[in-house]
């Protein structure tokens, strides 16, 4: 089938971008190894962008449900290789990173990396919180998130990182 992001055809993408956090839960003939086959098969600019989207459903329904270990290692292989096609883009070794904060304690370099993102100019508000949630920073994620406005502090917390921060404020 195909399935484009415009109305021109110039981005296509597959139809598995569609997904969602439910169906990855739900859906019994889902198989999962070619969902990310699907959405690796297409390299364009919107197409990279959508499966940024895509990954934080996947990371949603490994929320809902986390002895769906196979959930949590598709994101994370998607967050890798979108960081091969995008490697200047922060955002899927951000998403990358909280995956791995899932399953375990984060190691020193990835902390030194998460640091040295502090300093990017791609480092907005809401980007700088969600590193603060993933490095620990308790007092100072609270500070990044009371910076945001409410529309975009609402659309922040739909994201599965947000999770992470309901977390470090329960400690």
């Amino acid at each position: 089938m195909n399935c484009m992001l415009d109305r021109e055809g110039q981005y296509r993408t597959t139809s598995f971008c569609i997904l969602q956090k439910d169906d990855y839960l739900y859906d019994s003939n889902l198989v999962l190894d070619k969902v990310i086959a699907g959405f690796k098969e297409f390299d364009n600019e919107a197409h990279l962008e959508k499966i940024v989207l895509c990954v934080l459903e996947i990371i949603k329904a490994y929320d809902e449900d986390n002895k769906r270990d196979e959930l949590l290692e598709a994101a994370k292989d998607l967050c890798l290789w979108l960081v091969e096609k995008k490697p200047r883009d922060i955002i899927p070794r951000i998403n990358y990173l909280q995956c791995c904060k899932r399953q375990r304690s984060l190691s020193d370099p990835e902390i030194d990396e998460l640091t040295e993102m502090l300093s990017s100019d791609a480092a907005d508000d809401s980007i700088v919180a969600g590193i603060h949630f993933l490095l620990d920073s308790k007092i100072v994620a609270k500070k990044y998130m009371d910076k945001l406005d409410e529309g975009k502090r609402k659309e922040f917390e739909s994201f599965p990182i947000y999770r992470l921060y309901e977390q470090l404020e329960k400690r």
